[in-house]
Formats: structure tokens, C-alpha cells, sequence
């Protein structure tokens, strides 16, 4: 059982790191996608048009994008200036900061400089128009709560792998003693016929091998059975 145990915490704990990894490279997969599209729209409605129905449009999409992607969004412009923004941050670090004059997209961990009480992840996807850097679009997600995704699926695994077990120990339990009550009946049959009970005999309740040799048994039985009888009824007509 100990073993057993030890197993299966360590398949929780690597599944678990396994989980972790998936979920924070998936996250990133899927905000290139939406950064991309984020991009086109602010060249749209931010770049090319400044009139206030555009301005109304652009933050209506960066919160419609914000809560499909459970992250906040910063839209941040060549110099650092966080010109628009979903949540309650309006400033970014200097590895943001560096990220622009890159161009690269930049990935870390951190509480963004104070900002959040909590660690979150944060990618920064660089923001160009017409070929020239011109921001970075910034998604900042809550570590705690992709982790408690993460918490949730490894529930669910290893409640669903407990399960299994539990459902293979029955299996096997009953199978065993599937096997093991006709050898069991054939050792307490041999044994009254050690002593002498030549009348004994056990129930064939299958056509395998047990069954085969609990047949064989009936068979002996009865072949000593008749010998006996023979031997005393020898003896009784020489008495």
C-alpha cells in the first residue's frame, strides 16, 4: 500500500508539473493569435481614425478580448505610455520597456513591479504598423488562477485514475477468488480423503482448467472409492 502511495504521488506531482507547462504554453499559443488580431484593430480604430465612436469601439473589443482570454490587456505605444488598458494598471516595467525597442516578444513572471498582489504571467507581443514599431500589446494572467486549472484537472485525473484503481483491485479480488475457492475446495477434499472419507467429492462449476482438474479429481475419488469397497468386500469373503 505504502508503494502504491509513493506511485501515486509522484505520478501527481509530475503530472501536475506536466499539466503546468501545457497550460502556460497553450496560453501563449493562443494570445500570439489574439495579439495579431488586437494589432490590425488598433492600427484601425487608433492609428488611423481618433474620432470618439472609434475610440468607444476599441475599448468595447480590448474588454470583449480581455475576458475571452481571462488576462488584462495593455496596449502600450512606442515610448511607454499605456494609452489604453483593461484592468487597473497603467504603467509596465522596463523588460516591457526593452521589449519595444526589440521587437521581440518577451515572456516572464513576476508581480509586474508592484502592480499586482500576485504573481502573473505576462507576454508582451510587439505592435507595428506599416513596418515600424510602434508599441506592444501587453496580456498579464493570474498565475493562481491557471494554476487552479490546472489543480482542477489533476483532481479530476487523479480522481478518475483512483477510480480505476479502486474498480481493478475489485476485479482482481474476485477473479482471485474465482480461482482460488475450487483449489481451496480440492485441498480440503484431498485432505478427507487422506483420512480415509473415499466419498468426498468437490463441484465442478467451470469447464477451464480448474474445472478439468476438479473432474480429474471427482474421477480418482471415485476410482479409489470403488477399490476400497472392493478391498473390504476381498476381506470379508476371506473372513
Amino acid at each position: 500500500v505504502v508503494i502504491l502511495v509513493v506511485i501515486f504521488t509522484t505520478i501527481i506531482v509530475s503530472m501536475s508539473a506536466l499539466f503546468s507547462h501545457f497550460n502556460e504554453k497553450k496560453a501563449i499559443e493562443s494570445l500570439h493569435s489574439v495579439a495579431r488580431t488586437i494589432e490590425d484593430w488598433t492600427v484601425a480604430l487608433q492609428v488611423e481614425q481618433h474620432d470618439e465612436m472609434s475610440m468607444l469601439a476599441y475599448c468595447r473589443y480590448l474588454e470583449t478580448w480581455s475576458k475571452y482570454t481571462n488576462s488584462e490587456i495593455l496596449i502600450v505605444n512606442r515610448t511607454g505610455e499605456v494609452f489604453d488598458y483593461t484592468g487597473r494598471v497603467k504603467s509596465v516595467p522596463q523588460r516591457v520597456l526593452n521589449n519595444i525597442e526589440s521587437g521581440r516578444v518577451v515572456t516572464f513572471k513576476s508581480d509586474f513591479d508592484n502592480a499586482y498582489d500576485e504573481r502573473v504571467l505576462s507576454i508582451s507581443y510587439p505592435m507595428r504598423y506599416k513596418n515600424t514599431q510602434i508599441g506592444a500589446i501587453v496580456f498579464n494572467k493570474s498565475l493562481p488562477a491557471m494554476r487552479s486549472t490546472v489543480f482542477e484537472m489533476i483532481m479530476m485525473f487523479s480522481m478518475a485514475s483512483l477510480a480505476s484503481l479502486i474498480m481493478s483491485f475489485i476485479i482482481v479480488y474476485f477473479q482471485a477468488k474465482k480461482i482460488s475457492n475450487p483449489i481451496v475446495q480440492l485441498n480440503h477434499a484431498a485432505q478427507s480423503i487422506a483420512k480415509g472419507n473415499f466419498s468426498e467429492r468437490v463441484e465442478v462449476t467451470s469447464h477451464d482448467e480448474i474445472g478439468q482438474l476438479s473432474s480429474t479429481f471427482n474421477f480418482m475419488a471415485s476410482s479409489i472409492e470403488k477399490s476400497d469397497k472392493s478391498r473390504q468386500r476381498f476381506i470379508s469373503d476371506v473372513s
